[in-house]
């Protein structure tokens, strides 16, 4: 008969490795238009024309 002894059990852990493959082909954030005044409009607010309670 066998006994506990001949058959320890033993800690384990599960482990899973995650890693990039061609990632820096594939990213779709490296396909975004560059960014240009005539598109988003930005402009320089001046402090004199915001909105004030005074």
């Amino acid at each position: 008969n066998p006994r506990i002894e001949d058959w320890p059990v033993t800690p384990s852990e599960k482990m899973v490795g995650l890693q990039p493959v061609n990632f820096f082909t594939g990213n779709p954030s490296l396909d975004v238009a560059v960014s240009n005044q005539e598109d988003n409009m930005s402009i320089l607010v001046e402090e004199s024309t915001t909105c004030s309670s005074n």
